[in-house]
């Protein structure tokens, strides 16, 4: 009788196994077991560590994105799954508690492929910023100052007033971002790893038909960016795609690394695509705050960055959203229920990082980050 409940039970537990661990670890996020610098400082040495080292071992080493052989694979076993499971079956509890562990298998996957990096410290706690008030009177000078100061980032390339073309050498700027990364990071806490990748994601249109720029996928262990974007755009997503890479979950510190390693290259196109990118994000927070004095700032711009940021827009829009507003209503509940409490918003902290390093630092910008 003994044998018999206990062989029962085994077999509950295997059927059930992924939806058992998932609410485990739905548990002890939720009762906070899984919070703090030491957790998260161990799960990053140790776990992801592997991760990453079996990743740069083995499909860093492709010539293109990891997706293209793991998406078709996990189609693959999905579908031998349900075959093999009879999903298909007459009975809904049976088919609703096989779709609840396909969902689990996702859940927990997730959060220990790269998930539970949204346990550790901020990052900019690290850097030990100035604690200063930052006021709508600080955020309009430093807009219209970058306003006028951009211009001289996009004279140094071209003075031509027709919108930028510049070549991008896509292998050289990702091994100097990760080098940028590897002897920065380690000083507040992270650490380096090899061969974070960020690649180009084809078909063009991918993501921007979902608002996206970029996209970190831990299944895949590797960043990802839409080329559809302007090329202008490319240095600061990669630049922020790959701050994921290292465990970094809050997208505003992503943004504001990304932001640090584009100025601290002696490549101006490099620096320019993390002002134009800074730029926007002002630009769009003055509009929401007061569009007479955002149309201010974009006056005091040159016609050759008006021109680019035309060009910006025209390749954002070649490609139209598909649902924005379910798609920002699962975004916004995705990073909040990570605790992430900005939201979508998070990505504008950019804005006071920025600010706040500039009068940490007592110097222009950001010249003390290694060239």
């Amino acid at each position: 009788m003994a044998n018999k409940i206990l062989k029962s039970s085994q077999q509950i537990v295997v059927r059930h196994l992924a939806l058992i661990l998932a609410l485990l670890l739905f548990g002890l996020f939720g009762l906070g077991v899984f919070s703090g610098d030491y957790f998260q400082k161990s799960y990053l040495h140790s776990l992801y560590s592997w991760i990453r080292a079996i990743h740069s071992l083995i499909l860093a080493k492709l010539p293109f994105a990891s997706i293209y052989i793991i998406l078709p694979i996990v189609i693959g076993l999905m579908v031998y799954y349900w075959k093999k499971s009879h999903f298909y079956t007459n009975k809904w509890l049976e088919r609703l508690r096989k779709l609840l562990n396909i969902c689990a298998m996702w859940y927990t996957f997730f959060y220990l492929l790269w998930g539970m990096n949204y346990a550790g410290e901020p990052v900019v706690a690290s850097m030990n910023m100035v604690k200063m008030e930052y006021d709508s009177l600080a955020f309009y000078q430093e807009f219209y100052q970058v306003s006028q100061s951009i211009s001289e980032y996009r004279q140094a390339i071209s003075a031509d007033t027709s919108w930028l073309k510049n070549d991008v050498d896509l292998s050289t700027m990702e091994k100097t971002f990760q080098r940028i990364y590897n002897s920065e990071l380690p000083k507040i806490g992270f650490k380096a790893f090899n061969n974070i990748r960020v690649r180009p994601l084809y078909p063009k249109g991918s993501l921007l038909v979902f608002s996206t720029a970029g996209i970190y996928i831990p299944y895949t262990f590797e960043g990802h960016f839409d080329p559809g974007m302007s090329m202008m755009q490319w240095p600061f997503t990669m630049a922020h795609e790959m701050a994921h890479g290292y465990g970094i979950t809050d997208e505003g510190e992503c943004n504001f690394l990304a932001y640090l390693v584009c100025y601290s290259q002696d490549d101006p196109f490099i620096r320019y695509s993390a002002e134009l990118a800074y730029w926007r994000y002002m630009f769009f927070e003055a509009l929401s705050r007061n569009e007479d004095k955002a149309m201010e700032g974009y006056q005091l711009l040159s016609q050759s960055v008006k021109a680019d940021l035309k060009h910006i827009r025209q390749r954002l829009n070649a490609y139209p959203d598909f649902f924005p507003k379910l798609r920002n209503a699962i975004y916004e509940y995705y990073l909040k229920s990570n605790g992430v409490e900005k939201g979508m918003n998070s990505y504008n902290e950019l804005i006071k990082y920025v600010y706040l390093y500039k009068k940490s630092s007592g110097l222009p910008a950001f010249q003390q980050l290694n060239r």
